[in-house]
């Protein structure tokens, strides 16, 4: 696959998300567009999916992150519990 087979290929695939691959899809079908503006094209489309990538990954990490919050959270709650618990049964006796 040639440089301009994968960003058309790409940019068909982005055009329902993004209304500017659309447009930018045009230029490179078009007669104008060399493969100057081809090579520097691609490299922006490498720097977005390593972007897109990122973004996904600090997502999920932020997610690990609360999720662990929680945990300890609710660990901490259900200690404080079990320590009012043997209070209340220590005072009873």
């Amino acid at each position: 696959m040639d440089k301009r087979s994968y960003i058309i290929s790409i940019l068909q695939k982005l055009k329902s998300y993004r209304p500017i691959a659309e447009g930018i899809l045009a230029l490179i079908e078009s007669t104008y567009c060399n493969d100057q503006t081809i090579d520097v094209l691609l490299k922006m489309l490498r720097q977005g999916v390593k972007q897109v990538t990122t973004r996904q990954g600090q997502e999920k990490f932020q997610k690990a992150i609360e999720l662990v919050q929680k945990i300890k959270h609710t660990e901490e709650q259900e200690d404080k519990n079990k320590e009012m618990e043997l209070d209340a049964m220590l005072n009873t006796i």
